[in-house]
């Protein structure tokens, strides 16, 4: 499996950060900090997936390689 250190640690983006549960008020806002941050991790997800298949168009290195 290809991780940070195979496509560079500067290829990948951080993932986001969680929230603490500080930041969370507990009323069940809409827009909560969680809702936010499931948001961008999925959008993280999709970079890294995008950024792997890049990376495997290039070397011919699968993902799914041990």
């Amino acid at each position: 499996m290809i991780d940070r250190k195979d496509l560079g640690e500067s290829d990948l983006p951080p993932p986001p950060q969680e929230p603490h549960p500080d930041e969370c008020c507990g009323r069940g806002c809409e827009r909560c900090v969680y809702v936010y941050y499931e948001e961008a991790l999925q959008r993280w997800q999709e970079k890294v997936a995008l950024l792997k298949a890049e990376y495997e168009m290039k070397t011919g290195i699968s993902s799914s390689a041990n």
